[in-house]
């Protein structure tokens, strides 16, 4: 049993996920939890401000900007080019651990996909 997926439902907060679509198949391409952060680039870049928990598809390129902007961050320590976002059950806002444990995991997770699949988006809280 996946264990990520049964905590997911356990306690409220914003999950976000990126899907994976190719030739018909279905499957989970990356995945955080309160990276409130990251959310808020796929607000302004990607839903065109609109924060409504709805599916969103992403351009792979759209997806390299988000890597090299958290490449730079993490490389000059400015916190201001990728700003934590409030909100309901968004977690923290502190420019701490977490805050940099989710720009590596969203290089990492940026790092294993392909410019031939379709990317989308999506989040709830």
């Amino acid at each position: 049993m996946d264990m990520s997926k049964l905590i997911r439902g356990w306690t409220m907060g914003l999950d976000m996920s990126l899907s994976k679509r190719n030739k018909g198949t279905y499957e989970e391409a990356g995945y955080w939890r309160k990276a409130n952060q990251i959310h808020a680039w796929f607000v302004k870049n990607v839903q065109g401000g609109v924060d409504d928990c709805n599916e969103y598809s992403v351009d792979y390129d759209q997806l390299l900007e988000l890597k090299a902007l958290c490449e730079e961050v993490i490389k000059t320590k400015n916190s201001d080019l990728l700003p934590p976002q409030s909100g309901f059950f968004f977690g923290s806002t502190e420019i701490n651990e977490d805050y940099y444990h989710y720009l590596h995991i969203t290089i990492e997770t940026i790092n294993k996909l392909s410019p031939e699949s379709r990317y989308y988006y999506s989040s709830s809280w």
